[in-house]
């Protein structure tokens, strides 16, 4: 089975899925609130699960609930996130077998100076 596309902020299940029923189970599965939990214990992300308690003070999830305006978040850089994007998807090429390493960093440096560029 090929594995979910993992992009940059989503997981994308790709048109030659093997078992659509089964990705969609992983994919559901990952994004579930005790998943979420361990993962953004580690990752220090706020929740995004409906299902995800937080572990956020009570004046930190006042920022996320009622104050979100003030945040800032990528795109740290102008036109940053299609090059992140060209990274994640020549590395996922990559780990799929369609690239070797060395293409998919080539490729993927192409891709993120024209984005770049496009700033």
């Amino acid at each position: 089975m090929k594995s979910p596309f993992i992009a940059g902020d989503a997981l994308v299940m790709l048109k030659g899925c093997e078992s659509e029923e089964l990705c969609y189970d992983l994919m559901s599965f990952l994004q579930a609130g005790p998943q979420m939990e361990a993962f953004h214990k580690q990752a220090n992300f706020p929740p995004i699960g409906k299902d995800e308690k937080s572990i956020y003070s009570p004046e930190l999830q006042k920022i996320y609930t009622e104050e979100a305006d003030i945040l800032h978040v990528l795109p740290v850089v102008a036109n940053g996130v299609p090059a992140y994007n060209a990274l994640y998807k020549n590395l996922q090429q990559m780990l799929n077998g369609e690239k070797t390493p060395e293409q998919a960093m080539a490729d993927a440096a192409t891709e993120g100076d024209a984005a770049l560029a496009q700033a």
